[in-house]
């Protein structure tokens, strides 16, 4: 089915920075080569694989209809003049493929749809916003492959989500919106910006919030058990509040908010405040944590606990790089990717503390990505090598989040995690050089 929709109305909204900035410089999207081989999706978790960068977000509209909430930013899509006008109009196409998961392998097809959206040139640049209804029942979890594509430019991007209608509490049940009544399309909130908290039943009047500082921990090693369930039981402070769906609200401490309308079950929302910067990072603790995956403990301790954090982590770098010059390139090189982790599996954690962060950070963005519903394969090969290494992530419910993927960890995974860390540290970025 193709629908064509022309939308004349856009919404400002603040644009997606997608350039990194560390200690005052500006990094653009890096190209990475991917190989060519069919069926590999790495170019989704490759920024640099396409100029087209929407943002989506999905609400539980009722038990039958989800709403999925669409962002173009229009100064990444071509324009072409409009014949015998003076106006120029972007062509854009959203490709959707929705389906129930009952069996990995075998997932249902409940629906396949196109729309097309003609896009006026607009002096202010806003962003596009649009919304398409999703028949989906309470009780089921789907997956969504959204494909939108730049008709002139002939740029794609591609999306998987996962709608998850198993509970009428979880994350998806709740609409968060700025307090213009736009849709938030991140799960987290940029420093104390107010918002409004919507959920489809009406009858709750009370919001109960469970909140925990921003010292998540760690993901475990690529070769050790992982368990992060004990640190969920013990939140740092409960508090409560009105509710309803006018009200605004504010975060004002950094950490996560896991939001509750019925304490007797597991699920939730959870909002997360990460500072005004995130996902970017340039403070001097936001450079510094991430180095937990290539020092020591006793190492990482001496950092964290310097009394100049700036010059502690100048240091490393330069003992990494052997010279300024090389220092540079890879501090550039590994806080891009701890930034592009954030941007894009920031789940109930900051994405560089995620399972699939801490991969994106040390070994890159995949060059070869395989996946069925639930699950991803990543494989990276070895230069001038005819091995590779190949982690696997399968989706894992999570009261606190709807996109939480565990590395399934392997006694395997010891020695090229370690070679990848002695490459860093000897000042090289592991298969790249």
């Amino acid at each position: 089915m193709t629908k064509t929709i022309s939308m004349t109305h856009h919404i400002k909204y603040l644009l997606l920075m997608v350039a990194l900035i560390v200690t005052g410089c500006t990094t653009p999207f890096k190209k990475i080569k991917i190989t060519s081989q069919k069926n590999n999706l790495a170019e989704i978790y490759n920024p640099g694989s396409t100029r087209l960068h929407p943002a989506y977000t999905v609400y539980h509209e009722s038990d039958q209809m989800t709403t999925l909430y669409i962002k173009i930013f229009t100064t990444e899509i071509l324009y072409s003049p409009v014949e015998n006008t003076s106006k120029m109009m972007g062509n854009v196409e959203l490709y959707l493929d929705f389906r129930e998961i009952t069996d990995r392998r075998k997932p249902i097809l409940v629906d396949s749809v196109t729309y097309n959206f003609q896009i006026p040139k607009d002096t202010d640049e806003k962003p596009f916003l649009t919304q398409v209804p999703l028949p989906a029942d309470t009780g089921k979890i789907y997956e969504l492959k959204i494909v939108t594509t730049d008709k002139i430019r002939n740029q794609k991007n591609i999306k998987y989500f996962i709608i998850d209608k198993k509970s009428r509490f979880s994350q998806q049940n709740f609409k968060i919106s700025n307090a213009q009544g736009i849709p938030l399309f991140w799960p987290y909130i940029v420093g104390n910006n107010l918002f409004r908290v919507k959920h489809r039943i009406n009858t709750y009047d009370t919001l109960f919030i469970k909140y925990f500082k921003n010292d998540l921990p760690l993901p475990q090693p690529t070769f050790s058990p992982a368990s992060e369930d004990k640190y969920y039981q013990n939140p740092d402070s409960i508090f409560v509040l009105p509710f309803d769906n006018t009200r605004l609200y504010q975060m004002n401490y950094e950490g996560m908010y896991f939001i509750q309308l019925d304490t007797t079950l597991e699920e939730g929302l959870s909002v997360f405040n990460y500072g005004e910067n995130f996902p970017k990072v340039s403070s001097p603790i936001e450079l510094a944590e991430p180095l937990a995956y290539l020092t020591t403990s006793v190492q990482y301790k001496s950092i964290l606990e310097s009394t100049n954090l700036k010059f502690a982590v100048d240091n490393f770098w330069l003992e990494c790089g052997g010279n300024l010059e090389k220092a540079r390139g890879l501090l550039r090189i590994y806080y891009n990717r701890v930034y592009f982790a954030n941007y894009y599996f920031t789940a109930n954690k900051p994405g560089w503390k995620t399972d699939r962060g801490m991969i994106y950070v040390v070994y890159g963005a995949p060059q070869r990505l395989e996946r069925e519903p639930g699950s991803e394969q990543w494989t990276y090969y070895r230069k001038n090598s005819g091995s590779s290494i190949t982690f696997s992530f399968v989706y894992y419910p999570s009261p606190y989040s709807v996109d939480n993927f565990v590395l399934q960890r392997s006694d395997s995974h010891d020695w090229h995690w370690r070679e990848a860390v002695d490459g860093w540290n000897n000042g090289q970025v592991f298969l790249f050089e």
